[in-house]
């Protein structure tokens, strides 16, 4: 019963994480960061709350990290290092050190399990972080393409 759950968590995580609203963000926020080293204001919280949940499913031990580590490592430890410095300054303007935490916990672990896969030398750096968006920006273009035409008021840039 308990693969069940696991099996169940994970299709419930991938339905949000291949959604159109969520492919929208990862286009923007990739073209962005990859354009300026900015995040896109008000876009970049749907990545974000998505992770916290993430987050929270771990806490819950409804998914073990290695299945997390497999399946979204890649992406939780390349949005954080995009996110974190804007998160960092939210904590400091609303006095508020919880914004997020579970999302950077989260981040904390997949980084541990990628250094024990990997070894001491993995580290993710701006060239890193340029190279995910690289590799994002089409996918999630991609992604997006799976869904009917989407109004002009779509928040993709090109």
């Amino acid at each position: 019963q308990k693969n069940s759950l696991i099996f169940g968590a994970l299709a419930s995580l991938s339905g949000r994480w291949n959604s159109l609203p969520m492919f929208r963000a990862r286009h923007a926020v990739s073209t962005r960061y990859l354009r300026n080293g900015e995040i896109e204001e008000g876009v970049w919280e749907i990545i974000a709350e998505f992770f916290e949940h993430v987050g929270s499913c771990l806490e819950a031990e409804a998914i073990s990290p290695e299945i997390l580590w497999d399946t979204y490592s890649w992406y939780i430890e390349n949005y954080w290092l995009i996110i974190r410095e804007t998160v960092e300054q939210l904590r400091i303007e609303d006095d508020d050190p919880t914004y997020y935490e579970r999302f950077e916990q989260l981040f904390k672990r997949m980084t541990n399990i990628a250094k024990q896969e990997v070894g001491d030398h993995y580290f993710r750096d701006k060239d890193a972080l340029r190279n995910f968006c690289i590799a994002e920006i089409p996918l999630a273009k991609a992604g997006i393409g799976t869904f009917s035409p989407t109004p002009s008021s779509s928040i993709i840039t090109t």
